[in-house]
């Protein structure tokens, strides 16, 4: 059976059901639970409950009160979860707010406002963020702007650095509040760790670069341990 398309030259209003592809060049309510292959607003997007989607764009303001399950999510403005998210490919180019974030491939460009836990294959983040637990990656990317915080990262690489040659295009004008940033976190756990400006009690892997601005208590490490530029570390132990 051939799911109903709905396009809207104005704002919409989305009520339960099945649809093939969504459109509207205005803002778009959701009023009810709803499954769809596509979804497009070129305003802000309230959704009242659950929402499953193949792709989203959204040119605006997106709220979810509902849970959110996708294959690809684009949001060029700010984002709130208020539940879950469940997303293989999630890019938001604004400020965002959510619970427990699930993703195969996580990006941030300006602001993770907070969060309760993240957990992702592949994240980057060029701005600043907030998240209150765990963050579990594979390989994670951090382009600091402002005071970024965490209370542990467990992972399998991470880079950690500060530089205004991260922030190019509209990326720049995102992540504007000052030269570089910092990031302060309890436990940092992983294989290979490149960190710059990381304020961390402990740090915990296999191949360990402390660089410039960076103050840690104390590094265990198995393999190599790197410090340079003004990196500070107070204990160090190989096991």
């Amino acid at each position: 059976m051939k799911l109903q398309d709905v396009k809207s030259a104005g704002d919409v209003e989305i009520f339960d059901g099945e649809y093939g592809k969504i459109s509207s060049a205005g803002d778009m309510a959701i009023r009810g639970k709803i499954r769809t292959e596509t979804l497009k607003s070129m305003g802000d997007l309230h959704a009242a409950e659950d929402v499953i989607a193949g792709k989203i764009q959204i040119y605006g303001d997106a709220d979810f009160k509902g849970t959110l399950t996708a294959e690809e999510t684009q949001i060029y403005g700010d984002a709130r979860f208020h539940k879950g998210v469940k997303i293989q490919d999630l890019k938001v180019f604004g400020n965002l707010r959510a619970q427990i974030i699930d993703a195969d491939t996580f990006q941030v460009h300006g602001e993770l406002e907070e969060a309760e836990a993240l957990n992702a294959e592949k994240a980057l983040f060029n701005g600043e963020f907030h998240v209150k637990q765990s963050m579990n990656l594979g390989k994670g990317e951090m382009n600091l702007a402002g005071k970024s915080t965490v209370k542990e990262i467990f992972c399998e690489s991470l880079r950690v650095s500060s530089r205004e040659s991260g922030y190019q295009g509209i990326f720049a004008g995102l992540v504007s509040r000052g030269k570089g940033g910092t990031l302060t976190v309890e436990l940092i756990e992983g294989d290979e760790l490149d960190l710059e400006n990381t304020h961390c009690d402990t740090v915990r892997g296999r191949n360990i670069r402390i660089g410039k601005g960076s103050k840690i208590r104390r590094v265990e490490y198995q393999e190599s341990l790197k410090i340079f530029e003004d990196g500070e570390v107070l204990e160090k132990e190989e096991f």
